[in-house]
């Protein structure tokens, strides 16, 4: 998927989401700890072990695709500007009570200098219309993500929580949902031509690259 970017400073820009290399786990480990800092991840994402696991669950989604050809359970995808990554996120999916699949946005992160210009919109997008039911857990300082989701249609089945209780600091994250069966026919028909699309340059770029 490819788009225009009109508010960089070197003026417009091609954005492409496309699938994560293994030189992309840095960048994402480190935007996931920052964020997690500022209250927007669990806090737990901060530990060394918890950065260990998450490099571990990006480099086993970029072997999945490369190797195994298989990347519906985990995906890793990246936003770049020209060859500079500036976002990325990471989701999975697991099969809901009816047998459809359920895809988690796990972490969804921006470079601080390219925010408030789409790319976190791109991200997501990327993910809704790939299957039935797509979800988000959102912390509650995380509100910029929550103003997103609901922008792009997406419901909030639980508030996000703070409360102290003694001294312990128990936070209750937001979940919000996008269902196809929550969206209008016309706006899901347009989101069905979208990541069709998405779906066959993807390939087509695969491909090309093979073929090289």
């Amino acid at each position: 998927m490819t788009t225009a970017l009109s508010n960089m400073s070197s003026g417009a820009a091609m954005l492409s989401i496309e699938p994560a290399s293994a030189w992309d786990v840095l960048f994402f480990v480190n935007e996931v700890f920052a964020g997690a800092a500022a209250g927007h991840f669990s806090q737990d994402s901060r530990s060394s072990r918890a950065h260990m696991t998450l490099a571990l669950r990006c480099c086993k989604a970029i072997i999945g695709r490369k190797v195994f050809r298989k990347s519906d359970d985990l995906q890793f995808v990246v936003a770049r500007s020209g060859k500079d990554t500036i976002g990325a996120a990471l989701a999975s999916s697991t099969p809901n009570e009816d047998g459809k699949p359920t895809t988690t946005l796990e972490y969804v992160v921006v470079d601080a200098r390219f925010r408030r210009g789409g790319i976190g919109a791109a991200l997501v997008q990327h993910f809704v219309g790939a299957g039935t039911c797509v979800q988000c857990w959102c912390t509650p300082k995380s509100t910029q993500m929550q103003t997103l989701l609901r922008k792009l249609r997406f419901k909030r089945l639980q508030k996000a929580t703070s409360t102290r209780l003694g001294e312990a600091h128990v936070v209750s994250p937001a979940l919000w949902q996008w269902s196809a069966d929550d969206v209008s026919p016309h706006i899901g028909a347009r989101i069905r031509r979208v990541t069709s699309l998405i779906s066959t340059q993807r390939k087509l770029r695969e491909g090309l690259q093979q073929t090289l």
